[in-house]
């Protein structure tokens, strides 16, 4: 674990989180034996995409040891009451871990399996990856298909006026950041970070149904959440809304094709 934790302390990362993460690998010493790999995915491996106090710490961990799993899920809810939260209001270590087998089959899907295959450092064991195979293009649709119908679920409350009028930009963008993901997946982006989700925006690379002013209003609350700026403005709330529904209106016509 003595390499796992100099690892740490190199990451780009504040102070803060390298604690938490030091004192999450040290108590995962007494399951060393069975645990097959450790690793850090996610926006922590992005340097430029984490952000301070809103990122979460994302960790793999796999393991075929069932005791071990409910372990360490404890470890990492320990962990998450003692320190404080982030700004998006979830746990500052977010765990990933599961039989092996299991991790393996949904890391495999949609978007995840790039983003995994870009964005790993591995902290001890064996390098996961290398097991992994690339979705096919039908898997990748189920899964947007699945990002359609969470999208919609949640889309009825942001098109009520008395949100529209109350919502900040921090608060939207934690809602518009994954379907961003997947929306640049279908276009042939799929490992875009938030910086340069806004430059493929700016630079019109994709080829889009959105109006001029509706990107532009994707780019201001992309922006605002690299800020971690947090803006009331009603009429641009709206503006992101409409084009939400476009995106995801689009993300499903390309997963009937």
């Amino acid at each position: 674990m003595e390499g796992a934790l100099s690892i740490v302390e190199e990451l780009n990362v504040p102070l803060y989180y390298k604690r938490v993460l030091k004192e999450f690998l040290t108590r995962l010493q007494s399951f060393i034996n069975d645990i097959e790999c450790i690793a850090l995915v996610g926006s922590i491996t992005r340097g430029e995409d984490f952000i301070d106090r809103w990122s979460d710490i994302d960790v793999l961990v796999v393991t075929r040891n069932k005791e071990a799993i409910n372990a360490i899920k404890n470890i990492a809810e320990q962990l998450n009451n003692k320190y404080p939260k982030t700004r998006k209001n979830s746990g500052i270590l977010s765990l990933w871990i599961d039989d092996k087998d299991d991790v393996l089959k949904w890391l495999g899907l949609g978007c995840e399996y790039y983003n995994v295959m870009k964005n790993f450092i591995l902290l001890y064991g064996n390098d996961i990856r290398i097991k992994l195979q690339e979705p096919s293009k039908e898997e990748l649709k189920r899964t947007f298909r699945y990002m359609v119908r969470e999208a919609r679920k949640h889309l009825p409350k942001f098109k009520e006026k008395e949100v529209l009028d109350h919502i900040d930009t921090l608060t939207l963008a934690s809602y518009l950041y994954p379907l961003m993901r997947f929306y640049l997946c279908m276009h042939g982006y799929p490992t875009a970070s938030r910086k340069e989700m806004i430059e493929i925006l700016r630079r019109g690379e994709i080829k889009t149904s959105l109006s001029d002013n509706e990107v532009e209003a994707l780019i201001a609350v992309l922006e605002d959440l690299l800020a971690r700026r947090r803006r009331l403005i009603p009429e641009l709330n709206k503006i992101v809304i409409e084009a939400v529904e476009k995106i995801i209106n689009e993300i499903d016509e390309y997963s009937k094709q």
